[in-house]
């Protein structure tokens, strides 16, 4: 190993300096991969069950629901899911104080 000159700074010291692969570093490179991987596959899965149309439908009736309840004075409530048969039901429910 040669020898470090005096008054160099950190960067400039380890110029050149290239760390062997451990086996800490190879883990955290396929939890970076898969990590990446996973968000394409969840994306890609979004996109072709959820069309940007029924998207906008299901905002539109989550609105319109919000005023109802607004207008009726229902200020403290969440919104619940139920499936039933074929179904999946969006309805609001009293929060648990």
């Amino acid at each position: 190993m040669p020898k470090i000159k005096r008054g160099l700074s950190d960067a400039d010291m380890l110029k050149g300096y290239k760390e062997d692969n451990s086996h800490q570093s190879l883990f955290d490179i396929a939890k970076e991969f898969d990590k990446k991987n996973s968000t394409k596959e969840t994306s890609k899965a979004k996109k072709d069950s959820l069309s940007p149309a029924l998207i906008k439908d299901i905002e539109s009736a989550l609105l319109k629901l919000q005023v109802n309840l607004f207008n009726k004075g229902v200020r403290d409530y969440k919104i619940s899911v139920k499936i039933e048969n074929d179904q999946i039901i969006l309805y609001p429910a009293k929060k648990k104080a």
